[in-house]
């Protein structure tokens, strides 16, 4: 795996998870649910978060690609 497609794979899983832990977040700091506090969901916007989902993303990428194939083709 080259590091352009590294990086644009961990892009795509960055964008994915991301919204994936934004629902999860959303979901338990709901009234309803209550089992996190509404300053977790705050957090969520820090620009920090957002780095350090894609530090993660570029670092699981290789693995995940092995299990999770993105593959391009014209059809």
């Amino acid at each position: 795996m080259s590091l352009f497609e590294r990086l644009r794979y961990a892009l795509y899983l960055a964008t994915v998870s991301g919204a994936l832990i934004g629902l999860i977040v959303s979901l338990a700091s709901a009234d309803v649910i209550g089992l996190l506090p509404m300053a977790v969901f705050d957090m969520m916007f820090n620009p920090l978060y957002f780095v350090a989902l894609y530090i993660a993303a570029f670092v699981a990428a290789p693995w995940v690609a092995d299990r999770l194939p993105i593959a391009r083709g014209r059809t």
